[in-house]
């Protein structure tokens, strides 16, 4: 219905064209969306075995958060672990790794 509508406002060449390219815009779009799900997905999973193998509290918690704050395009998980770091180092819960 809205197309017939924008085809009755558009000269006869031009809106059959703007559609189509409407049409490629929203799937590449949705094409872009759905990649950056794939990729914070990706990066939440590692970010929570990682903190599970590195015995971290709370690692499903703040591998979720972690997850979520990848979608900020700049400054991303170093939003959450940046503050940690510098939080755990100030209250000495720095924990030592042995050698074997």
């Amino acid at each position: 219905m809205l197309a017939v509508h924008w085809l009755s406002l558009m000269p006869a060449p031009f809106g059959e064209r703007s559609l189509h390219v409407l049409k490629a815009v929203f799937g590449a779009f949705l094409g872009y969306i759905r990649a950056q799900g794939i990729l914070v997905s990706i990066s939440t999973f590692i970010s929570i075995l990682g903190l599970y193998i590195i015995g971290a509290e709370y690692a499903l918690t703040m591998g979720l958060l972690i997850g979520f704050f990848d979608i900020i395009p700049v400054l991303g998980p170093s939003t959450v672990i940046l503050p940690w770091v510098i939080w755990s180092l100030v209250s000495g819960s720095t924990c030592s790794v042995s050698s074997y």
